[in-house]
């Protein structure tokens, strides 16, 4: 029979030995997924869960979205819960994947981050 110290060196060592999963990034899966819509929608998804330091990753997210209503809505939402913590050229950047309307309103929420509450 085990004592208690026993019973709790055991348990940590088969706990231990699983091999643990690597994080995966966000997007790293959209590609294999089995229809475009998914594939656009995981995008999406990871845009608006990457940070706003990392505005190139937030770029090639964007750029990866082909459906042109998917990409706005998440250009547009991610820029106006990040503008205030994004470099304007890095804004503009995304703002420019969009068509002429949605660029302009993707510009006014850029512009206005001293406007919000």
């Amino acid at each position: 029979m085990l004592n208690p110290f026993s019973s709790a060196v055991l348990l940590l060592v088969v706990a231990c030995s699983g091999q643990v999963d690597a994080p995966v990034a966000p997007g790293a899966e959209c590609g294999m997924k089995s229809t475009q819509r998914e594939v656009d929608t995981c995008y999406y998804e990871a845009l608006l869960a990457t940070a706003p330091a990392s505005t190139t990753q937030a770029f090639n997210h964007a750029q990866s979205i082909s459906d042109p209503v998917i990409q706005g809505a998440a250009i547009l939402k991610w820029v106006q819960s990040h503008n205030r913590q994004i470099q304007a050229d890095e804004g503009r950047k995304l703002c420019r994947l969009l068509g002429d309307r949605e660029r302009t309103a993707c510009e006014r929420r850029l512009y206005s981050a001293h406007l919000q509450r």
